[in-house]
């Protein structure tokens, strides 16, 4: 039996090479689109925020305020409207200037910022040690170098044992509401107080400017304690008779005249 002499001819099927598969080739693309959206987004001088707006500055100028904010984003995160942080930003700002109450920072698409400044204002003058300060109502120290002033009341505390400095809360908004309160009345009344001490919790004084004093009752009804004084001044203590009085106590439920008019 004769053997075939011819063998049997086999085909290699060549393996497609990575740069040929289709899928590989669409990974790439998307990989280089995606690279260059991000780079668009996140590098490119289009969205690197130029232009300022400053609103509701007053005693800061818009020089000062913009240049703390670019300080702030070479900080945090750079320049980049997407990429600033404008949390920690405005932590920092607030930290550096405590006479701004708030500070909001809004994006301004492609390249802007809108900035709103919310000052603190003057309510009170807050005097320690000689020490003197704008006071907001809020009850924050935000301005050192305060002088006394005819529409502004005068506060010392002598329970206030911290440092006092930009930013230090001093009183309660409570507190500094009915002092507020009792200074404008007191006005009405004909009797202005010249400063206002904080001797605890609940006792304040209040100097006027006759030189006598009223001792108030900060957690009673200080309305009532008006009232009783408003009747006194009128009926029991008109002007003529206070040259030498000292003091008139509201803080009980007996009011007390020292020394006592008859």
């Amino acid at each position: 039996m004769k053997k075939n002499k011819f063998r049997k001819v086999y085909s290699v099927k060549r393996k497609k090479t990575l740069l040929k598969n289709r899928f590989f080739r669409l990974f790439v693309l998307l990989a280089i689109a995606t690279g260059t959206f991000l780079y668009f987004l996140f590098f490119s001088p289009v969205f690197t925020i130029k232009n300022m707006q400053v609103i509701g500055n007053e005693q800061i100028s818009e020089q000062d305020i913009v240049a703390a904010i670019k300080g702030e984003m070479t900080t945090f995160r750079g320049d980049n409207i997407f990429l600033f942080a404008p949390a920690e930003i405005k932590r920092a700002f607030l930290g550096t200037f405590p006479q701004v109450a708030d500070i909001n920072l809004q994006r301004d698409f492609p390249d802007g910022l809108k900035i709103s400044i919310k000052e603190r204002k003057p309510v009170a003058i807050f005097c320690q040690d000689k020490i003197c300060f704008d006071l907001d109502k809020e009850g924050t120290l935000f301005e050192s170098g305060a002088t006394s002033s005819d529409s502004l009341p005068e506060i010392e505390s002598q329970i206030f044992n911290k440092e006092v400095k930009s930013g230090t809360v001093v009183l309660s908004e409570d507190v500094l509401s009915q002092i507020l309160n009792i200074n404008e009345r007191l006005k009405n009344f004909g009797v202005p107080a010249e400063e206002f001490s904080v001797v605890s919790e609940q006792r304040l004084n209040s100097k006027t400017s006759e030189g006598w004093e009223i001792y108030f009752n900060l957690k009673g009804d200080t309305e009532w304690q008006l009232t009783e004084l408003s009747a006194l001044l009128k009926a029991k203590i008109p002007s003529q008779k206070r040259k030498n009085l000292e003091y008139v106590d509201l803080r009980f439920d007996k009011v007390f005249i020292y020394p006592e008019i008859k």
